[in-house]
């Protein structure tokens, strides 16, 4: 769907220029306009529209070119487009439409015929096979409210009501035209009618058929244009109209009731044109509204008005298409009025445009709707209609009679041709024309002018080469016109260069504006990419020292562990009571505990070793999130010197083309001041020519006119003397002395005569010389003419050559248009590329982010549950070590309390075994002899002499034996009542150790997906919020925008009801 194009133009005095103040509306740019503070409009208020054009700066010309051009263009390959002016009564609508013929103004219909054919013109030119026709039609609402044919006679033109099929009715009521100056006699007789009927006070509508078929198609296209000039300040709406087969004419206004356009009673509605033409306004037809609005504060109200009608119609919508019909329309209209030439067919067409422009001529109307049209439009049909302006004929006229007031001394003398009006006279009657050979003044002058005019003619013949084959019936003016003419469209080529090159440099100078704002924009994307940069490396260093806390920790309680390993490897094993092997069993025991150890020790490794390589995985995603993050950033780096590269390369290319077309301009300027310094200095040239010519023709009269009086007084000398000889012979002597005073009368006045006769000689003589100089000075003049035309020719043919390279640079922009519009298309392909791949990373980075936090928050867990764990773990070691004291402290005592009861067992039975060998040794030494009693009791002394010191040894022995293996028996005893429990402490401790470092690197994989996905997360929110935010903001400025707008127009609206009221 598209929307309306609204196009607003202002109009005001040349002296609202100078006062600014004095306006109501203004001009702020080329896309809005501001309602200025007043009674009216208490606020100052800025509504945007599509473009604003300001009358007193930009013609219409100009306005057509920058925004109807392309819509009537589109129409040439099949499109429709419709235009619709409106505005408050007088605000300039018709103007705008029509044009004006006394301001030499054109209007937008004539525009857009020219525009129609030209177009049609440039797709010949593609395609040769291309087959076109063109139908035109005018209509305008009569008092009645019907709608009248303007191409009818009168009896025929009134239309009841529509018919089933308006564009039907439109092409039976329309007329062929073969070109742009057939249309526009058509259109403005047309126009004249309507104006005649109505005195300029009724809607009036044109309707333009475009049909073409290409080579290799079977349909037809078929464009269409409308262009509706809407009388006072009623609108067009679109609502009211309808299909006559599908509805009845009764329920159009139910329809207009139930689904209106333009609710709003401030717009009356022009009901006849609405019912015709509103299905052409949106729906399938481009649309175009201008609305015309008097800028003065005094026309506020109707300003007012006119700005909410503009913004109403931007609601209206269509959908442009292509139309094809089955074949072309082959009876475009069935009763020709009997004023206008009729185009059933091309011949007949052509032979009566011909005739009726050779009678239009002659007539009013006609001449000066063709005399503005030939003088303001491209020549081409000028040359088509094969006639002149009205101005052209009077010009002639004056100019030979003043000529030949001039030099009619010297025909009427010289009895040669007139030298001037040769100049005058067609290229055929120039042949015969050739240089006198004899003295005689007026005859040279005569050959001269001869001349000049042979080589006027030659001068012109050769600018005018294309056309030769029509310049044998054409005089020296009708050249001079055709020259003037090309000169003209030489003049318009480079205008139309000049506005496509500011255009360009316009739609340069935003692109680079724009790309200047983007890149200040990823500018600031990158800064913040690269402080979320920033914060997230501050992240990752703060988890990588908690990381390296933790292995601290890990390494200080490894250290424990092989401290307590080498402890229990230094301590030695005690021997056990009844143990045969205790050497044995202390190794057995010892190696069990050591391969325990070195089994824990191994695991613990093993342990270590993961969670070594968990950090180095998550460095190794911290590196390439970091290498992604400098990769990204250095390709914004690259796309910003891109950008600034082009946005140089642009920069340069269009201040090239300026600086071209500041010099084409100089250039341009220098030609014409020098053309114009050259046509001052030979008009100049002329007019002293003209000024000793004529002082040239009164010296040859006045030499002329003496010996005439020579003569006469010679034939009154002989009449004298014959009276004088008559007297003498009648009157006999008396009179013979009045004969000889007559007679030296007679001598003397022949004396004085012929002194006077010798006096006219030597002026003659004289002026003969003076002559002579004067035709020196001619022929001075001639060369110096000579020079100036070779002067001239050379400046014709520089001037050709700039032409040409305008065109050939013209084409070369042409040629580089697509290439920039290319280059466009891929800096915006980029430009997507960069947004895509920025919203990616910062999703990425919202992500990291969100598992940033829940790596945070899982560490500081599992540094709580190693913190309660250790804690529980120094607790139980505490208790371990309370325990294991008050356990080695009771089996001391037990074994103290054993080893004094064995020591005393073994005393006892020490004493007792004593006891009986004394009773034994007693028993033995009894039956002897006193000899062997005495040996015996000396013996027996000795005997009890020397064995408490043997078993005082002996105890000692046993008790130092008995000690050492109690000892070993209490150890022995110790590490078996502390191996059960130390064997169940340490696997408990080592399977909780191993589950604690299980579960760790559990965490940390689990802490590394969410820190990746918290990254993206992340990322994808920030990235939403600065869409959103962005969003936001736009529409929080389009709501403002709309508020304001909202608030001005009904303050606006409030106060002009108020004042109704």
């Amino acid at each position: 769907m598209e929307r309306a194009h609204v196009l607003i133009r202002l109009r005001g005095d040349p002296q609202s220029a100078l006062l600014p103040a004095a306006d109501g509306v203004t001009r702020t740019s080329a896309t809005a306009v501001r309602l200025e503070h007043s009674a009216m409009s208490p606020g100052v208020a800025s509504i945007s529209f599509e473009r604003v054009f300001d009358a007193q700066h930009t013609p219409l010309a100009h306005m057509f070119d920058q925004s109807l051009a392309p819509a009537v263009a589109r129409c040439a390959q099949g499109f429709s487009a419709s235009l619709v002016l409106a505005g408050a009564p007088g605000a300039g609508k018709s103007f705008a439409c029509h044009g004006d013929r006394q301001q030499r103004t054109t209007g937008l219909v004539t525009l857009a015929l020219r525009h129609v054919f030209r177009e049609l013109d440039a797709l010949r030119d593609a395609d040769a096979a291309l087959e076109s026709q063109v139908l035109l039609g005018c209509f305008h609402v009569g008092e009645s409210g019907q709608l009248v044919d303007l191409m009818r006679s009168p009896a025929a033109a009134v239309v009841a009501s529509p018919l089933v099929g308006s564009e039907h009715m439109l092409l039976q009521r329309s007329v062929r035209v073969a070109t742009s100056a057939e249309a526009f006699h058509w259109y403005s007789q047309a126009l004249a009618a309507s104006v005649r009927a109505t005195d300029g006070r009724s809607d009036f509508a044109v309707a333009v058929f475009i049909e073409t078929k290409r080579a290799g198609e079977q349909r037809v296209r078929r464009g269409r244009l409308i262009c509706i000039d809407v009388h006072g300040s009623s609108i067009v709406d679109p609502s009211r109209w309808q299909d006559a087969t599908k509805k009845s004419p009764s329920a159009m206004d139910a329809r207009a009731a139930e689904r209106p356009v333009f609710s709003d009673a401030h717009f009356p509605v022009a009901t006849g044109l609405s019912n015709w033409f509103g299905g052409w306004v949106g729906n399938d037809a481009a649309t175009y509204v201008l609305v015309v609005i008097q800028k003065q504060a005094q026309f506020q109200q109707q300003a007012i008005q006119s700005l909410l009608y503009a913004c109403k119609a931007k609601d209206i919508k269509s959908t442009c298409s292509v139309a094809y019909v089955p074949a072309f329309t082959s009876k475009p209209i069935t009763a020709p009025p009997a004023e206008l030439p009729r185009a059933d067919t091309d011949q007949q067409g052509n032979n009566q445009r011909e005739s009726q422009d050779d009678n239009d001529n002659h007539s009013t109307t006609s001449s000066n709707s063709l005399g503005d049209f030939a003088t303001e439009s491209n020549e081409t049909e000028y040359e088509r209609l094969g006639s002149r302006s009205p101005r052209q004929p009077a010009k002639h006229s004056v100019l030979s009679q003043r000529l030949r007031q001039a030099y009619q001394s010297v025909k009427s003398a010289s009895g040669a041709v007139d030298p001037l009006n040769s100049i005058l006279t067609p290229t055929k009657r120039r042949p015969g024309a050739e240089i006198a050979g004899s003295d005689d003044t007026p005859a040279r002058c005569d050959g001269l002018f001869a001349t000049k005019a042979n080589l006027l003619h030659a001068k012109a013949d050769a600018m005018l080469k294309p056309r030769a084959n029509e310049l044998e019936a054409l005089s020296l003016l009708d050249k001079l016109e055709l020259i003037r003419v090309q000169y003209r469209e030489v003049e318009r080529a480079l205008a139309h260069e000049t506005s496509v090159k500011d255009k360009c440099v316009d739609r340069i100078s935003k692109l680079s504006q724009t790309m200047s704002f983007q890149v200040v924009e990823h500018e600031q994307q990158l800064q913040r990419a690269l402080a979320e940069k920033d914060r997230v490396q501050a992240q990752l260093s703060a988890m990588a020292l908690k990381f390296e806390g933790m292995s601290k920790e890990v390494e200080l309680l490894q250290q424990q562990v092989r401290l307590v390993k080498a402890a229990r490897s230094d301590a030695p094993a005690p021997p056990v009571a009844g143990d045969t092997n205790p050497a044995g069993s202390s190794g057995s025991t010892a190696g069990s505990e050591r391969a325990q150890l070195q089994q824990f020790s191994s695991r613990l490794e093993t342990a270590m070793h993961e969670a070594k390589a968990v950090v180095g995985l998550k460095d190794g995603v911290i590196r390439d999130l970091e290498r992604r993050l400098s990769e990204s950033t250095q390709a914004n780096a690259r796309l910003i010197d891109d950008l600034a590269r082009q946005r140089q390369q642009h920069d340069r290319e269009a201040a090239a083309r300026l600086a071209q077309l500041s010099d084409l301009r100089v250039q341009l300027r220098g030609s014409a001041e020098a053309a114009a310094r050259e046509a001052t200095r030979s008009e100049n040239e002329r007019a002293a020519f003209r000024t000793r010519l004529s002082q040239l023709v009164l010296e040859i009269e006045t030499l002329r006119a003496s010996p005439a009086g020579r003569t006469s007084e010679h034939r009154a000398h002989a009449a004298t003397q014959t009276d004088v000889v008559d007297a003498a012979a009648s009157t006999g002597a008396d009179v013979d002395e009045l004969a000889r005073q007559q007679q030296r009368e007679l001598v003397e006045r022949l004396e004085t005569k012929t002194r006077e006769c010798v006096a006219s000689h030597a002026a003659s003589v004289a002026s003969r010389r003076r002559a002579e100089a004067l035709e020196q000075r001619v022929e001075e003049v001639a060369r110096k003419a000579r020079k100036m035309e070779k002067k001239l020719r050379a400046k014709r043919s520089a001037a050709e050559k700039r032409v040409l390279a305008l065109a050939a640079r013209l084409e070369e922009s042409e040629r580089q248009a697509p290439r920039a519009a290319r280059e466009l298309a891929e800096l915006r392909d980029a430009v997507q590329q960069h947004e895509s791949a920025r919203a990616e990373r910062t999703a990425e980075t919202a992500q990291l982010q969100d598992a940033i936090r829940a790596l945070e928050t899982r560490c500081a867990a599992r540094d709580q549950r190693l913190h309660a764990a250790e804690t529980r773990y120094q607790q139980q070691v505490g208790d371990l070590e309370q325990s294991l004291a008050r356990r080695m402290l009771a089996r001391e005592a037990q074994l103290a309390a054993e080893h004094d009861r064995k020591l005393r067992q073994v005393m006892d039975r020490h004493a007792a075994e004593l006891l009986a060998r004394e009773v034994d040794d007693s028993e033995r030494a009894a039956p002897h002899s006193p000899s062997s009693r005495s040996t015996l009791g000396s013996s027996a002394s000795d005997s009890e002499s020397g064995s408490p010191q043997r078993s005082l040894e002996q105890l000692d022995a046993l008790i130092g034996y008995k000690e050492k293996q109690f000892a070993r028996a209490r150890d022995a005893t110790q590490r078996k009542k502390a191996a059960p429990s130390s064997a169940r402490s340490e696997p408990s401790l080592v399977a909780e150790l191993e589950r604690k470092l299980r579960e760790l690197t559990q965490a940390l994989a689990v802490a590394n997906e969410q820190e990746t996905l918290a990254k993206q997360h992340a990322q994808r929110s920030a990235d939403a919020q600065h869409a959103s935010a962005v969003q936001r903001e736009q529409l929080l400025e389009e709501m403002n925008r709309l508020k304001q707008e909202n608030w001005s127009l009904s303050l606006a609206l409030q106060v002009t009801e108020r004042q109704r009221l």
